[in-house]
């Protein structure tokens, strides 16, 4: 009787050290025209709420026992990215970010509304159109470059 319930327990043992496998998701994302860290991107296994952000270096680290091969990558201002790697392989992940362009033809700056304490005074509409021209101007940069310190 002993022999079985220690063969049992045996049994069990094993498969609760193998159900529970973790690995760990290392890497570091960084801007893919600067060079630079990126701190606090979203970083999350696929499909799943697993995950967390980077940190001001702009490393991570992912503990799961998850059976997904593939990361997404997210940052304001960045396309987003996707990236497949192998469980106990991806301790050093290298992610770089494109930065998404942004194109402006023109910004229209209006006042917000106004509460008047007369009832006799009155203040016409206001409207300032500024061009893109106009605005490459002003930061002193010719048309042959681009506004978002892109190298060229």
């Amino acid at each position: 009787m002993a022999k079985r319930v220690l063969f049992i327990m045996f049994f069990l043992v094993i498969a609760l050290v193998t159900r529970g496998q973790n690995y760990t998701i290392k890497g570091t994302v960084t801007d893919s025209i600067t060079g630079e860290p990126l701190p606090y991107v979203a970083v999350l296994l696929k499909g799943t709420t697993i995950g967390g952000t980077t940190d001001i270096d702009g490393s991570f680290t992912i503990s799961t026992s998850s059976k997904v091969r593939t990361i997404q990558i997210s940052y304001l201002g960045y396309t987003e990215k996707e990236v497949n790697f192998t469980p106990g392989k991806a301790n050093n992940l290298k992610v770089q970010l494109a930065p998404t362009s942004i194109a402006l033809e023109e910004v229209v700056i209006k006042p917000g509304k106004e509460k008047y304490k007369k009832k006799t005074r009155k203040l016409g509409k206001v409207s300032v159109t500024i061009t893109k021209k106009q605005i490459l101007e002003t930061l002193g940069v010719n048309k042959n470059k681009k506004l978002l310190g892109f190298k060229i």
